[in-house]
């Protein structure tokens, strides 16, 4: 699969996530340690281990119906929150293989992009862009003052797992989120 996107998210609906975000940035990042060396230190990034955003109350109620719509069920999804403020970006890198991957662009100039391949694409507010999980991708440095606010997810479905995979990712819950029926 190439990467495909679509108008994913309401701006009122973006404006609600992005206030999430920032309101609890503290507070996830207390979780866990960062993990994610190709951004910057102490990143929201980094916690993608430690918290799902589809958990939350304000996050799963706009999300979750919309991933079951477009993906369908038996999923399970690891879903965080990037903030790259000015000066920062993730390196090139992909998330492994075998599933689907994206991001939604919440908020800041849309001017910065992503670069999927070698190929910038302009990123438009509540936009999904979803790819093949192996599609190199990266965001270069935010040269502006507003913040660059994004989601990214990782979708598996449950069908291409073993049943010992689903149950290591069952174990890790504050990770992976099941949608079913």
């Amino acid at each position: 699969m190439q990467k495909k996107s679509c108008i994913f998210l309401s701006e009122d609906e973006c404006n609600t996530i992005t206030q999430y975000i920032f309101d609890t940035e503290k507070e996830v990042k207390l979780l866990g340690k960062d993990l994610y060396l190709d951004t910057a230190p102490d990143s929201l990034t980094g916690r993608f281990g430690v918290h799902n955003y589809l958990y939350t109350e304000v996050c799963g109620q706009i999300l979750i119906p919309k991933i079951k719509n477009l993906f369908g069920k038996d999923l399970l999804v690891q879903c965080w929150a990037n903030i790259f403020r000015k000066g920062e970006g993730i390196l090139p890198h992909n998330h492994g293989s075998n599933f689907i991957s994206g991001n939604i662009f919440l908020d800041g100039d849309e001017s910065v992009g992503t670069f999927y391949g070698f190929e910038k694409v302009t990123n438009k507010k509540g936009e999904l862009t979803f790819f093949n999980s192996e599609m190199i991708h990266h965001v270069e440095k935010n040269p502006f003052d507003k913040p660059r606010v994004s989601m990214a997810m990782d979708i598996y479905y449950m069908s291409n797992l073993t049943e010992s995979k689903i149950k290591k990712m069952k174990g890790q819950t504050n990770r992976f989120f099941q949608i079913t029926k």
